[in-house]
């Protein structure tokens, strides 16, 4: 008899190492799994750093130039 899984052709990502559909994390258990999704937040949160400090300075950047061009006017023009 077939089982459930085999049946409908779901596939676990954590199975056993007899079932037809065994993967790389057959044999880990709850406190593995826990620290694989603490590894992927802090992953995700490592990766949001360079884009984060790209806009930042990106904004500091034009408000710079945004001085400088007020400044400029103020002395050239009288402003």
């Amino acid at each position: 008899m077939l089982s459930l899984c085999e049946k409908y052709k779901i596939y676990s990502f954590f199975c056993r190492l007899g079932d037809s559909s065994c993967h790389s994390f057959g044999y880990a258990d709850w406190l593995d799994i826990i620290l694989m999704i603490i590894g992927l937040i802090a992953a995700v949160a490592n990766g949001t750093g360079l884009p984060l400090l790209f806009i930042v300075f990106g904004e500091m950047t034009n408000r710079f130039v945004m001085i400088g061009q007020r400044f400029r006017m103020e002395c050239c023009c009288g402003i």
